[in-house]
This record gives C-alpha cells, structure tokens and sequence, in this order.
C-alpha cells in the first residue's frame, strides 16, 4: 500500500480535531513524502507539514508556525491524540507492525497483501478496518466518478454527474464532509455542492435532461429496443467523455446500475481509452460521492424551478403525494402538458389520468 493512505487518515484526523477547536484547516497541497496545510487560529494563519518517510515513520514540523501560542496549541490538539510511529515494517514478505504499545490495540496491525484485507493502525485509540479492492479505498488517483439523480423521482430531471479527484483533491473533499448525498438533506447539499465546485474547477461535468427532453429520448431509445438504463449509461458515457475533453485520466468508477456492456457500448473515442469499473455502493468512493452530490444539487434545483415555473408544489420520489401533485397539475394544464414536468412511462402516470 503506497504510505501516502496512512497519511490520508492522519489528515482526516487532524481536521476533525482541529475543527472541533474552531480551528479551520485549508490551502492543502502535495509535497514530496508528505502534505502541507495550513491553520487558521483566531485569524492568525500558521504552516504545518507531515511527513512519512520509506521506512513508514511519521513526523510532524512544526518549524513554519510563527506564534508561540499557535504552536502550543497545535501540539496539544496532535499529539494529544496522535503519535507518530513506523507504520509498517516489512520482514521477508511479511507485514508486522509496531502498534502494539497503543492502548485498545489487542491485535497487530499495518497490512496485509495476502488476505486482501487493509489494516490502518489508528494514532491513539484510532484504528480503521477496509477491505482491499472495495469501492473508496484502493482504486488509486486521479479516477473519474460518476453518479445519478432523479432517475427514481417521477417529477424533475434526470442529472448525472462526473468528478475527476486526484490525492489533493481527495483529501480537500473529506474534509469538506463529502459523502454519499443520500446521508445529506438538501441544505448541505447545496452548501457543499458549491465547494466541490470550487475543488474541482474543471474536473466535473453535469448532464441535466429536463422532463420533457427526458420523454423524447426514453421514446427514441424504447424504439431501439433499449431501455432505461441503457440511457442511464449513455448520460454516464456523457459526463465521462466530457471530463476527458480537458483532462487526462485512466479510470473511472460508475455507481453499478447494470451489467457491464451497457455503458462500455455507449462510450466514444476518449472513453474507450479509461479502464470502467462499475461497483455497488460507488458511493463510499470520494469521487463518486462527490458525483452524487453534485447529481442531487442540479436535481433539487431542476425541480424547484418546475414548481416555480407552473405554481404547484412538486414533491420528490414516487409517493401518495407525488400522486396529488400530479392530479394538481393536469387539473391546471391539461393531460397533454404532464410531460413537461414527469416521466411519463413511470406507472405512476396511469394513477394520474
């Protein structure tokens, strides 16, 4: 495992900490065998590294930060909860580690390549468990993440998303509290939708299909004999592509919606050149996750302009209540101008009309 993950962790840990003290942590960037960021106590902004080195032990220097209290106070917020120790060691292709001394550690830790599992040794009472292979924590940087909202919502747009995340912009994004957004309410969607942004300058792409372009394309694509996900891998394929216009990657990882063939066929020229690996809960992966919320943001956006747009309250998902809306609607417009605002192939529209 490359040592920069145990530094992952570290960082996440330090942020959660420092946040905890309303001490804001930002401007973070990549340096040669460590990361450096910077803090901001009562608006007096310090410098701080960290540092693995080959042989996995970890220091921290401090030899940027300036005050004398910043220092002491950023001492005791690390180290009261982090040691720095060797991460791993290895002894004739095998991994042991010196965590033992650490209080709760009932076990050894560090990894292991033969059992497929990853073992990361917390600092301090902190200890983290990930399979090997699974989605979020071995596929490497930079990947492509892919994600979609709306598709089960009968009012409202379908929007897909991408997010091209390389190991500084991953880390940014953890310590924005990115996740999957169906843990998030709409509020901290929004909020956090706008950084990602800001991260990810030039590294996403989003693909709205307002309802009525929406009904079109399902008819053109039922006419092919194709179906719903075969143009759910098409707006993925999309988003993929038009990452790919202006930056250089490999892989790209697709929150798996069908089988594998599916979205491979509707890739172009570009796509085709990037490895596709459709998982299950995508979303624990950050690229993804940011996917989703920028999926959700245009998503929730799309549908409060529809309800602005023709005065009627249209609620999310498929429920007794999307029911009424729709009655509403057609009510006020007409069976013809239902289209505008639904996905008419969903059943839902034969308990409307």
């Amino acid at each position: 495992m490359d040592t920069r993950d145990d530094l992952t962790v570290l960082f996440d840990e330090i942020c959660r900490s420092m946040k905890k003290n309303s001490i804001v942590v930002d401007k973070l960037k990549k340096i040669s065998y460590g990361i450096q960021f910077k803090v901001n106590i009562k608006g007096n902004p310090e410098i701080m590294r960290i540092y693995q080195n080959g042989k996995g032990i970890i220091k921290y220097d401090y030899s940027q930060i300036k005050r004398r209290e910043s220092l002491g106070m950023i001492k005791k917020i690390i180290e009261d909860g982090y040691e720095p120790c060797s991460v791993i060691e290895k002894r004739r292709g095998n991994v042991q580690s010196n965590f033992d001394k650490f209080a709760g550690a009932s076990e050894k830790s560090g990894y292991t390549d033969s059992s497929g599992e990853i073992r990361i040794a917390g600092f301090g009472q902190y200890q983290q468990r990930y399979k090997k292979g699974s989605a979020g924590y071995d596929l490497g940087y930079p990947v492509i993440g892919t994600d979609e909202s709306g598709k089960g919502d009968y009012f409202g747009p379908l929007v897909t998303a991408g997010v091209l995340v390389d190991e500084v912009s991953a880390l940014q994004l953890k310590y924005l509290g990115v996740r999957d957004s169906k843990e998030m309410n709409d509020s901290d969607i929004m909020f956090i939708a706008g950084k990602i942004r800001e991260v990810c300058k030039g590294r996403y792409a989003v693909a709205e299909i307002m309802p009525e372009r929406y009904n079109e394309l399902y008819v053109q694509f039922r006419a092919k004999n194709e179906n719903l996900n075969d143009l759910l891998a098409w707006c993925h394929a999309e988003v993929i592509e038009e990452i790919l216009s202006g930056n250089i990657c490999k892989m790209a990882l697709v929150d798996k919606f069908a089988d594998d063939r599916v979205i491979l066929e509707k890739l172009r020229e570009r796509g085709k050149e990037v490895e596709i690996i459709q998982m299950n809960r995508a979303e624990q992966n950050i690229a993804v996750a940011a996917a989703s919320i920028l999926a959700r943001s245009v998503f929730v956006e799309g549908m409060e302009r529809l309800s602005r747009e023709y005065d009627v309250r249209l609620p999310k998902g498929a429920s007794p209540a999307v029911i009424a809306a729709g009655k509403k609607y057609v009510n006020k417009y007409g069976k013809k101008e239902l289209n505008k605002v639904a996905k008419i192939h969903f059943k839902t529209t034969g308990q409307i009309i």
